[in-house]
């Protein structure tokens, strides 16, 4: 903490961040708070405060919700203290004498200046400047507090951010993909010469890779169409995957490894009811967008870092089918 007994005249004054600095303002003298300049920290969080006067507490006069529109006039005698936070603080003010007084002797340059006589007071004024600077630190523990959870609901804010654009960014490779999938058909068909055959074909899988209602609310989105064994009940699958929340893109679980991919028995439960659902019909080689909503997910259930009623979203790819449905 600094500390210095005001005298008249221009009063500049560099105030560091996490620093309270006290200006000790005489009997009959007047201070004003001209100018207050923020360096070295984020304008966006950096406050300066005041107390002291009447009543002694602290009173923001610079943060990022408002402006200083000064000047902010403080009477003697009194002892003025300065905080900052966020940052560090350059202030101006001055201090002027608005009345002649005993105590008060030139200070050898036209102004005047607090005199203190030697031993009076000073162990009384020690006491309360220790209990100030207890309070202080209190304070300044609670605004540390304060500031960690802001920064921590300013990081999720950020995450949340992050996923929902990295959901944008995947839907719109979906849709490339699915374009170009739609060209080379086109192209491959007007080369065969087959153009009625052909045109009932496209017109076919078309349909087949709009996005279609199944059993219980359950949507499925084929980008590529397999050539091979179909799952059905009873069949053990074997299949790739991404699964991600509707809602912000969060992928809470996948499994991409080719060497290992997830198994399971269709028809037994082994997995929810939207998975078994959404593969039902689907051939090797296959790729498709299951949308699933929670009733026929996980329901009002909190799983891990899925949410109570979440729409889930998965990615499959369906590697292999074994046995007979």
């Amino acid at each position: 903490m600094a500390n210095a007994t005001a005298k008249p005249g221009l009063l500049a004054r560099s105030i560091p961040e996490g620093t309270t600095s006290s200006i000790k303002i005489a009997a009959g003298c007047e201070f004003q708070l001209n100018a207050i300049n923020p360096v070295n920290g984020d304008i966006e969080t950096a406050t300066l405060m005041v107390g002291g006067g009447v009543g002694g507490d602290f009173v923001t006069v610079y943060s990022p919700f408002g402006t200083f529109s000064g000047p902010l006039v403080v009477v003697g005698p009194t002892k003025l203290k300065l905080k900052a936070t966020g940052g560090d603080f350059h202030v101006v003010g001055s201090i002027i004498v608005v009345d002649s007084f005993e105590g008060l002797v030139e200070d050898g340059h036209g102004g005047a200046m607090e005199v203190l006589v030697d031993g009076e007071g000073d162990e009384e004024e020690d006491e309360e400047e220790e209990e100030e600077e207890e309070e202080e630190e209190e304070e300044e523990e609670v605004s540390d507090e304060e500031e960690a959870e802001r920064l921590a609901e300013a990081e999720r804010k950020r995450q949340k951010k992050i996923k929902k654009e990295e959901a944008k960014r995947k839907q719109k490779e979906l849709e490339e993909t699915l374009k170009r999938q739609r060209e080379e058909e086109e192209d491959v068909g007007a080369e065969g010469g087959k153009k009625k055959k052909n045109k009932k074909e496209k017109t076919t899988k078309k349909e087949v890779m709009k996005e279609r209602a199944l059993q219980g609310g359950v949507k499925v989105k084929d980008f590529i169409i397999g050539s091979g064994s179909q799952a059905s009940a009873g069949r053990n699958v074997s299949i790739l995957y991404e699964g991600s929340l509707l809602s912000d893109g969060y992928v809470f679980d996948k499994n991409l490894n080719k060497k290992r991919p997830f198994k399971f028995r269709m028809g037994l439960a082994q997995v929810i009811k939207g998975m078994e659902v959404g593969l039902m019909g689907m051939r090797v080689g296959g790729e498709r967008i299951v949308t699933i909503p929670p009733s026929m997910g996980y329901g009002k259930k909190k799983i891990g870092g899925i949410p109570p009623n979440s729409t889930l979203v998965f990615s499959i790819q369906l590697i292999d089918v074994e046995g007979r449905g």
